[in-house]
């Protein structure tokens, strides 16, 4: 990645400075070593562990969701994205394909398919196949990136009406430690994704 290759020409600047291009650059880590544009919905749910990154196989709307339950939410949305994926049904007819895929299905080519489980397993089968190729996702490397969800988490705040002890809770913990704040709502969304994909 050019950031990264720009931290080793001018380490001096960064060292004199004290941040990096890196740091200074948006994007997900896919594995140790490779790495991808978040999808364009700036919400925490593009940001969390996928073993598809840069799709909408996720839950990207607006929600103030605790990251156990937002990785549990982004885990079933993604179940339920990937239909049309497998369909090769426009995602943007998800709302009425979703309820009547399964009926098409069997009516019109005598597929008898439960997709959930189909989706499920194709999942499950990606992220076993990413772990055994180092290509995991790993906890996000630049400040930028985790200064998104810090920002995301006020910026909710500031709209949600009535109070929200959860919100109110990591907005603090991001105040106090932002580094250890990130580490633990990457690995508590991490966490609810697998509970659901992996059973």
């Amino acid at each position: 990645m050019a950031a990264k290759e720009l931290d080793m020409w001018f380490a001096d600047r960064v060292a004199n400075v004290g941040e990096s291009f890196s740091d200074n650059t948006l994007y997900l880590s896919y594995g140790e070593t490779g790495c991808i544009s978040p999808a364009q919905y700036w919400v925490p749910g593009e940001f969390v562990p996928l073993p598809i990154q840069g799709k909408y196989l996720t839950n990207y709307c607006i929600n103030s969701l605790p990251p156990r339950e937002l990785g549990r939410s982004c885990a079933e949305r993604a179940i339920k994205e990937m239909y049309s994926e497998e369909i090769g049904i426009c995602r943007f007819h998800r709302c009425w394909s979703e309820r009547t895929v399964e009926t098409l299905l069997r009516r019109g080519r005598g597929i008898d398919l439960n997709l959930d489980e189909h989706c499920r397993e194709l999942l499950q089968e990606i992220i076993e196949y990413d772990q055994k190729a180092s290509q995991y996702p790993v906890f996000w490397e630049t400040k930028k990136t985790r200064n998104v969800i810090r920002r995301y988490l006020l910026e909710v705040r500031n709209k949600l009406p009535a109070e929200d002890g959860q919100l109110d809770r990591w907005i603090e913990k991001f105040n106090n430690s932002p580094e250890q704040a990130a580490k633990e709502y990457w690995e508590e969304t991490r966490k609810g994704y697998e509970e659901i994909i992996k059973g």
